[in-house]
């Protein structure tokens, strides 16, 4: 799958399967997610190795971007970034994340289905940036991520957890 699965299945992990996780969590009106991929045994092969790089280098364009008075338009505009190294996106690309929140929500412009109604991003709102990156025929994907603070500055990480492609033994 180039998503992580929404049911949980049988089968059984093997060495070489690439894991793809979202843990979120909500609790006494605060929430998490994390989003981190995993190589089960092996290290990843050179093509999810590739999908990983871009991912991360699309996570940390995207934060570089992102910030109080920062556009949806300029969010938009640099995850062109994901498309011109070949890859598309699978699942949202940037969402906010609080106690019932889950708008606004951005893809790029080659995967929404419709014109995303532009938004100015405000201080203090967590959101997730979450690149779900793909290959066209949706053979293959690796999926990192985060929950994040917009400030003036821009943003500030509330997870601790390193961003790697987590290889398991």
């Amino acid at each position: 799958m180039c998503v992580p699965a929404q049911q949980l299945s049988p089968r059984i992990i093997e060495q070489g399967d690439v894991l793809l996780t979202e843990i979120s969590a909500l609790y006494q009106g605060y929430a998490g997610q994390i989003l981190r991929s995993f190589a089960m045994g092996t290290p990843p092969t050179a093509e999810y190795q590739r999908l990983y790089e871009t991912a991360v280098e699309a996570f940390s364009r995207l934060a570089a971007a992102l910030r109080a008075g920062a556009s949806s338009e300029e969010l938009l505009e640099t995850a062109d970034y994901i498309h011109l190294q070949g890859f598309t996106i699978y699942d949202d690309l940037v969402h906010d994340f609080g106690p019932g929140a889950y708008y606004p929500s951005l893809r790029t412009r080659l995967t929404s289905a419709r014109v995303t109604q532009p938004f100015v991003f405000r201080e203090n709102m967590t959101v997730v940036i979450q690149p779900n990156i793909i290959t066209a025929d949706e053979r293959m994907g690796i999926q990192v991520g985060e929950l994040l603070r917009v400030t003036y500055n821009g943003v500030e990480a509330l997870h601790t957890y390193p961003m790697r492609f987590v290889q398991c033994k």
